[in-house]
């Protein structure tokens, strides 16, 4: 990441830009991936708008690190359900914003989007790049974590399939091959 730009109220918010994704984003894919600890909930929350909606709207979906694979260093593939309000609106309008939580920031990447088809299992599958990025810090206290769930008893089958989705994802010719 860049250097940080200090915020105008006092130093209250430190801000920061970034041209690829983040190593610790990468990293938390990755842990979550493993099913390491508390990072097998690491969570991305991706919103479109939607502008078939009356009036457009916004829609929102939460992604797994099995929904999410890393491609290059400011490219990524998305894999999200095609029948959800997400998939049609990303259908639509292919600018999307990516958020999380990492190293106590807020990470917020607007990202331009390419649908590449369907994966074997069932899943739309986009590819993103990296468009405008911003990481957000406030001085005053830490940022620990932002949306995140807990695997249950079928921790095992849901770590097989990410995998399974993630190589499905990797599989499909894209815009950046």
């Amino acid at each position: 990441m860049n250097a940080p730009e200090v915020g105008r109220e006092r130093g209250a918010l430190q801000r920061s830009v970034f041209d690829s994704w983040p190593e610790s984003m990468i990293a938390s894919l990755a842990h979550a991936l493993a099913g390491e600890g508390d990072q097998a909930g690491f969570t991305l929350s991706l919103s479109a708008i939607d502008l078939a909606a009356e009036p457009a709207t916004v829609r929102t979906v939460l992604l797994s690190a099995g929904e999410c694979c890393v491609t290059g260093a400011n490219t990524l593939r998305l894999a999200l359900w095609p029948t959800s309000r997400a998939t049609g609106a990303l259908r639509h309008h292919a600018r999307a914003t990516l958020a999380w939580v990492a190293e106590q920031a807020y990470f917020q990447a607007q990202i331009d989007t390419v649908a590449l088809g369907v994966t074997p299992g069932g899943l739309a599958c986009f590819e993103a790049r990296l468009a405008a990025d911003e990481a957000q810090r406030a001085a005053y206290a830490e940022l620990r974590s932002g949306i995140g769930f807990v695997l249950g008893e079928q921790r095992g089958e849901v770590l097989a399939r990410w995998a399974r989705q993630l190589e499905e994802m990797r599989q499909l010719p894209g815009a950046c091959d």
